[in-house]
């Protein structure tokens, strides 16, 4: 026998659905996309600090990278990490280099390097989102 579904259904199951998708990208779901994220981020500081030229111990660029304390959390804080063997904070250097200092104009490579990320994040994180509601069959 035939079953017929009523739009009270349907709304049901595509509330239910939404809430379960809700609740991956809320989880796990969410930190791939964090992480996915990221790693273009953690690229793009690392590209603009090369074009920049802002490496003459190339310890600034190699320590780009996540902040500790961030991957459990439902954001990624990215910057230069630790220091350069002088002692020298890298971020205090990114700091300097960006916003410049008196007699050494900034570069604004920060700016440079999130706006190139932007697209490319959302592309790559929107990709994981369509990826998973395939396999789900939503």
């Amino acid at each position: 026998m035939a079953s017929f579904k009523t739009s009270d259904d349907v709304l049901d199951e595509i509330a239910k659905e939404l809430s379960q998708l809700g609740e991956a990208v809320d989880g796990e779901l969410g930190q791939k996309m964090l992480d996915e994220g990221a790693k273009i981020v953690t690229s793009e500081w690392r590209r603009s600090i090369n074009n920049h030229k802002h490496m003459k111990s190339y310890s600034m660029v190699r320590s780009v990278g996540v902040a500790k304390g961030t991957k459990a959390k439902k954001f990624r804080d990215i910057f230069p990490q630790g220091k350069d063997k002088k002692g020298v904070r890298n971020a205090e250097k990114a700091f300097i280099a960006h916003y410049g200092k008196s007699g050494q104009f900034g570069t604004h490579f920060i700016d440079e390097a999130e706006t190139n990320a932007k697209a490319k994040v959302a592309v790559a994180m929107q990709d994981k989102l369509d990826k998973y509601i395939e396999k789900k069959g939503m």
